[in-house]
């Protein structure tokens, strides 16, 4: 979920009036659209051959990506720990980090079997209420707006936004074929922009490409000079 995804459902929460007062979508607590809301759990690291992967903060970007690099492994012989593989649909909410970052959020687009920390919180929607990517959009906006810096609690160097507030948390729900319109037209943006970025990535890759063929000596009759024979002495600068 990029920037440009944000500024899209910005755009789009804008154009349709999401707000309550100028459009009859429904405003509810999310409590009242959700099937499970769970925290994860904490656990000293393992080598990776001896466990499980586990998401922590840093594995949800500023962005609403889901970042797989730098992912740690907990054992894997923990108790019932089935319960916290992520599915697909599944919403990641992080609610303890720095105030700057507290509230980011991800979706995750299929089955893994990978827990998550106790700073990340997991939520799986009513799907005859609300999709989970919409969730994650919608709650992604909100911290893009700073809302939940406004419903942390701070603690020392760090933030917490507590289940009973989020659980709470009023949010618009329009009519799921509204967000399924709303889902396809950022999926649309999101599948543009990746486009963009390759062809940026090629574009760079082939000027460097240029840019070496024209630089290098071999095949050229250049006359090669020491940088110091081509440094005007500083007694004839005028």
């Amino acid at each position: 979920m990029t920037n440009s995804n944000i500024k899209a459902i910005k755009l789009k929460m804008k154009s349709s009036k999401l707000q309550s007062k100028t459009q009859d979508w429904e405003v509810k607590k999310l409590r009242e659209v959700v099937v499970d809301l769970l925290n994860g759990f904490p656990s000293r690291p393992v080598p990776e051959d001896e466990g499980i992967p586990q998401f922590h903060p840093h594995n949800i970007g500023l962005d609403g990506s889901l970042i797989f690099e730098g992912v740690k492994f907990v054992p894997s012989k923990i108790r019932n720990i089935e319960k916290y593989f992520l599915k697909k649909d599944d919403v990641i909410f992080n609610n303890t980090n720095s105030i700057e970052q507290v509230g980011k959020t991800t979706y995750v687009d299929k089955d893994y079997k990978i827990v998550f920390s106790n700073h990340l919180t997991r939520i799986r929607t009513n799907q005859t209420k609300v999709k989970g990517y919409f969730l994650a959009i919608l709650l992604q906006y909100l911290y893009k707006r700073k809302r939940f810096q406004s419903l942390c609690t701070p603690w020392v160097n760090q933030a917490a936004v507590q289940n009973s507030t989020l659980k709470n948390l009023k949010i618009p729900v329009p009519p799921l074929e509204i967000q399924r319109k709303i889902v396809e037209r950022l999926d649309a943006i999101r599948k543009a922009q990746e486009l963009n970025n390759k062809q940026i990535d090629l574009a760079e890759e082939l000027f460097q490409s240029l840019l070496h063929r024209e630089l290098d000596p071999i095949g050229k009759n250049w006359e090669l000079k020491m940088i110091k024979e081509m440094v005007i002495p500083q007694e004839l600068v005028l």
